[in-house]
């Protein structure tokens, strides 16, 4: 005679999921906003969602969370993304948004 033990805590499995999430959502978070100005013109801005927390020299992602450490770092990153083009960042963006959603993060 076999006998089976199945134990599953729910609230790690809860947290497991999450950290999972996470992890996803800064693997495609753009880490900046694009917008294009209200007068109509072709002319695309771009503003960083890196910030320096007081007393560190890391900048973090206000999105997402990622840490980049220094303002190399973030300069690297950033470039990175710019060299995908503005369609790639959008597209970026709403993917982000879709799993932040279906997380229930946002």
């Amino acid at each position: 005679m076999f006998g089976i033990n199945l134990n599953f805590n729910l609230n790690r499995g809860g947290k497991a999921r999450k950290s999972e999430v996470r992890a996803q959502l800064r693997g495609v978070c753009p880490h900046m906003n694009l917008w294009f100005p209200p007068d109509g013109s072709d002319d695309a801005a771009v503003e960083s969602w890196f910030h320096s927390p007081v007393g560190t020299l890391n900048y973090v992602c206000i999105q997402c969370g990622f840490v980049a450490m220094g303002e190399q770092h973030v300069r690297v990153v950033l470039n990175s993304r710019m060299d995908e083009g503005p369609r790639a960042l959008m597209d970026r963006q709403k993917r982000f948004t879709k799993i932040a959603k279906k997380a229930k993060l946002v």
